[in-house]
């Protein structure tokens, strides 16, 4: 895997909100107003960058207290079967233990 996995920082925010876009969206038909569901602000939002700092991969974390739900996990399709999709899992599960929670549930 060529990328490096991290929280996202504000301006990574709107290539990654591109990214899903162009996954869920255009790839899988998902509507727009279903993808953009308003809790993007609640969220903390992981990003995989390549050596050029394009972000290729997000996903996100939602909830307080004991449990979070991971989703909104996207790849691009030219980076796929690369193991950034795992590296995100993994972020994901450690950030969410380090902030306390004891649960994740993973939306799919």
């Amino acid at each position: 895997m060529n990328a490096a996995v991290r929280r996202a920082a504000p301006a990574d925010l709107p290539a990654a909100l591109a990214l899903r876009e162009e996954v869920f969206c255009r790839e899988q038909g998902v509507p727009a107003e279903i993808e953009r569901d308003g809790r993007d602000a609640d969220a903390l939002h992981l990003v995989a960058v390549d050596a050029n700092g394009r972000v290729i991969g997000t996903c996100r974390l939602l909830g307080r207290g004991g449990r979070r739900t991971l989703g909104r996990m996207a790849v691009a399709a030219g980076h796929r079967g690369r193991g950034i999709g795992a590296a995100l899992l993994r972020a994901a599960h450690e950030a969410a233990l380090a902030d306390g929670a004891v649960e994740i549930e993973l939306h799919a």
